[in-house]
């Protein structure tokens, strides 16, 4: 992870330099891609290194970087290479190149500077960083150990939190003497219905002695793919002293999050590679001031006391830098809103057409007030539910039986006691891939 800083860099990744500067995508001339693409247009999915024939509908899984991109990601790969001691060596140039690429995020963010920001290697880094350096932090605030009123300190997580965010927390809770929270949703949820259940729970903590001391939340959840009130959520846990942590990986690019000095979240990471066309991996972290002194690296290697720094080893950073190359193509398109109305769109076309052919739904928002019908509780990914399993398909198996008998890619997931599929609509997908997947699932399914 590059957790890194003006003073110098935790590649935690935030240092000296060119501050201050509005580089939004829409505002990124571009060089290669000059002349604006049509997102409709069938030469699209020409800019991606897919295999001929793919019906792609799982980009929420990876991500995916078109070739202008990856070309891009290679020229600094072989510049490093002509000279690594160049990079590595002289470290103002280590620091200036990747707080240059930086920069675009950051205004994207909202943000006035990188000052509060640094690359990381994907969200899971990130919510590493923050759990190892947690009793520090708490230590800070004068809270650790745990106070003699309280029983316990706990960790707050939903039940639909991304797994590599639940052994995160246990694992963190079982080293460091916290306990794990687990509040329960199903969804379909409303807002309203979401934010009463996690409010009931903290005040039943809160009435037992027990003291919640961070809580790690979605923007979007992985599965479902369902996009939470964070913002909201955000302010009921400050207002508790509950260290806030907003887990966006899927949503930087599927919904705007340009906001953050707004709701003023203690914590927030996004993956760059998901839905920003920036090559695996690539993530940033934003730590609110007032916490970096005590952030540091899950590796320790080049620690300064109170600069939340530190760059592992010899860190492959390419990924990094090829950010504002990915920025340069989504401007080529017309800019980052232009391509998620696209997105969102052509999943709720597609996600029609796959529920009407499986004679199933969509996972839609419950709300009477969602004047789109409940397809608002969505981004670019959308779910469908699938019908009862005719004798001898296992769900566990169609992974695999998609990718092997069909050429098609899903993600397949249970959820509330039921079966259903997470499609992701993409500029390289059109609707005849979505048509195709109904096929493929009637075929599966046996309703032809």
């Amino acid at each position: 992870m590059a957790l890194h800083n003006e003073r110098g860099g935790m590649c935690l990744h935030v240092c000296t330099g060119l501050h201050g500067r509005n580089l939004s995508p829409e505002k990124i001339e571009s060089s290669k891609l000059s002349k604006r693409m049509e997102l409709e247009s069938s030469n699209l999915r020409a800019q991606f290194p897919l295999r001929k024939g793919l019906v792609a509908l799982n980009h929420g899984g990876w991500g995916l970087s078109p070739r202008v991109v990856l070309a891009a990601k290679a020229a600094i790969q072989a510049e490093t290479d002509a000279c690594p001691d160049d990079l590595y060596l002289v470290r103002a140039n280590f620091h200036d190149k990747l707080n240059r690429a930086l920069e675009p995020v950051a205004s994207f963010l909202g943000l006035n500077s990188i000052d509060d920001l640094v690359f990381t290697a994907n969200t899971s880094t990130s919510v590493t960083a923050v759990l190892r350096s947690l009793k520090q932090i708490l230590k800070a605030q004068g809270r650790f150990p745990i106070l003699p009123n309280f029983k316990s300190q706990k960790i707050l997580m939903l039940s639909t939190a991304f797994h590599g965010d639940v052994h995160a927390i246990r694992y963190t809770c079982i080293n460091d003497g916290f306990e794990v929270l687990e509040v329960p949703v199903v969804y379909p949820l409303s807002e309203d219905a979401l934010f009463a259940i996690v409010e009931e729970a903290i005040a039943k903590e809160q009435d037992e002695g027990n003291e919640i001391v961070l809580a790690i939340y979605d923007a979007i959840t992985s599965t479902p793919g369902v996009i939470l009130p964070f913002r909201r959520l955000t302010g009921l846990f400050k207002s508790n002293n509950i260290l806030a942590f907003v887990d966006a990986a899927q949503a930087i690019g599927q919904i705007p999050v340009d906001d953050i000095p707004a709701y003023q979240p203690d914590f927030f990471s996004t993956n760059l590679h998901k839905w920003m066309y920036v090559p695996r991996s690539c993530a940033v972290l934003y730590v609110a001031k007032q916490h970096q002194a005590e952030i540091k690296h899950p590796v320790v290697v080049d620690v300064q006391e109170n600069h939340w720094k530190s760059t592992p080893g010899s860190s492959e950073i390419s990924n990094f830098l090829t950010t504002p190359a990915a920025f340069e193509f989504i401007s080529s398109l017309g800019g980052i809103s232009r391509i998620m109305k696209h997105n969102h769109e052509l999943a709720v076309k597609g996600g029609q057409i796959l529920a009407t052919a499986l004679g199933t739904s969509v996972l839609k928002n419950p709300s009477e007030t969602d004047e789109t019908g409940g397809d608002a509780y969505y981004g670019a990914m959308v779910n469908i539910e699938l019908p009862p399993a005719p004798a001898g398909l296992l769900f566990r198996e169609l992974h695999a039986q998609f990718l092997e008998q069909f050429n098609a890619t899903v993600l397949v997931y249970s959820h509330g006691g039921k079966w259903w599929i997470r499609c992701s609509a993409q500029i390289y997908v059109d609707i005849t891939d979505f048509e195709r997947m109904a096929h493929i699932l009637r075929t599966i399914f046996k309703l032809d």
